[in-house]
């Protein structure tokens, strides 16, 4: 069984939030207890996956379109990026730069 889930899922554990030695202020507050999901299995006669459930309500607003790059699983860099960032860290340009260049 595999499960897909919001990325604001869960809750922040109350022991970080209530801290008295901290050295900065906390983060923002970002997970909302989301209960949106997807769980699905894979049928091994059949070879196919067949959907368990699937719970599409949020209970926030969603990130704008122009935004989700920022999310975590949409970070990554393609193979043709990371030659390009290898190309140019060879000759000499700050990583920093290189970055927006790509997100440019």
């Amino acid at each position: 069984m595999r499960q897909f889930v919001c990325n604001k899922e869960g809750e922040r554990s109350g022991k970080h939030l209530n801290r008295t030695d901290r050295k900065r202020e906390a983060k923002a507050t970002t997970q909302t207890k989301c209960n949106a999901r997807l769980r699905i299995h894979l049928d091994y006669k059949s070879r196919k996956w067949i959907v368990g459930s699937f719970e599409p309500s949020h209970n926030h607003e969603l990130t704008p379109a122009s935004m989700v790059h920022l999310l975590p699983a949409y970070r990554g860099l393609s193979v043709a990026d990371k030659a390009r960032v290898d190309s140019l860290h060879h000759y000499g340009v700050r990583t920093c730069h290189i970055m927006g260049l790509i997100m440019g």
